[in-house]
């Protein structure tokens, strides 16, 4: 159309090529134009609808990315929440087996140095105060005494009245030793019935012999197991380092043989009182 305006206006037919202009070419621009418009208004409602859709289908993903992040991040403290609780429960286990383990090794190194009936230390245990003492008397000049105390009658406390009786004038006995000498003193039972002293630090004979008596007054307290009387007296013979021995064990066969004596008689003055002699 526009190829025949231009050639009638080329051959100067005006009139034509406006009558053709008006009828047929400008009623068609307009009906392009319109169908222009229309596409342009479907080609935006697409384009709405395609933005509309796709911002749901965006809102969608998004509450679901959202979503799964929650269940995610609650899962996780969930899993570290079990996590810690069961770490907390297995250090709490551990502690407690440590706790135990403790308890065990403290009881078999009392069960080891201390006799299990009288709670006093056993003879590896004097043994080594004693061995510890005479060391430090050796190098500061000192003296050290020993009592080796032995129970009078005590066979006969467990024939007439029983073990258990006999068991509990042992008891009293350590624990009266305890109160009879000074803090600094070891205690030990060795055997059934002896019981021997570690005097620390002592001028000389005369305090083992006063240590000796406040002991000897101590077990002659008033004594009742079970509701019987029951008297208790012991044989206590002494050594001293160094007139005595120079060891532990020379002093120990000393104060034992002290006391032997004594038991038997052989070491007591006319009043009968007992003379503490190596």
């Amino acid at each position: 159309m526009q190829e025949q305006i231009a050639a009638l206006l080329i051959s100067e037919r005006t009139a034509n090529a406006n009558a053709l202009l008006r009828q047929i070419a400008i009623p068609l621009q307009n009906t392009f134009n319109q169908q222009l418009a229309e596409m342009r208004s479907q080609y935006q409602d697409e384009t709405l609808q395609a933005q509309t859709v796709a911002s749901q289908r965006f809102n969608r993903s998004w509450h679901q990315a959202i979503a799964l992040s929650v269940a995610a991040i609650l899962m996780g403290l969930i899993v570290g929440w079990l996590t810690l609780r069961q770490l907390s429960r297995i250090s709490r286990q551990i502690e407690h087996q440590f706790a135990e383990l403790e308890v065990s090794r403290a009881a078999l190194k009392q069960e080891a140095s201390h006799d299990s009936l009288t709670g006093l230390a056993n003879r590896r245990l004097f043994y080594d105060r004693l061995q510890q003492a005479i060391r430090h008397a050796r190098r500061y000049n000192g003296k050290v005494g020993v009592l080796f105390l032995d129970l009078d009658r005590f066979k006969e406390i467990n024939d007439t009245h029983g073990h258990h009786v006999g068991d509990a004038v042992l008891t009293e006995v350590a624990r009266r030793l305890s109160r009879s000498v000074r803090e600094s003193d070891s205690i030990a039972r060795i055997g059934g019935d002896e019981f021997v002293v570690l005097l620390d630090n002592v001028g000389g004979r005369e305090d083992c012999l006063a240590a000796a008596i406040n002991i000897e007054r101590m077990l002659a307290e008033d004594s009742s197991f079970y509701g019987m009387a029951v008297d208790i007296t012991a044989s206590i013979g002494q050594a001293l380092f160094p007139d005595d021995g120079d060891n532990e064990d020379a002093l120990i066969r000393a104060a034992d043989a002290a006391m032997y004596r004594i038991k038997t008689g052989a070491d007591t003055d006319r009043q009968g009182r007992l003379v503490f002699s190596a």
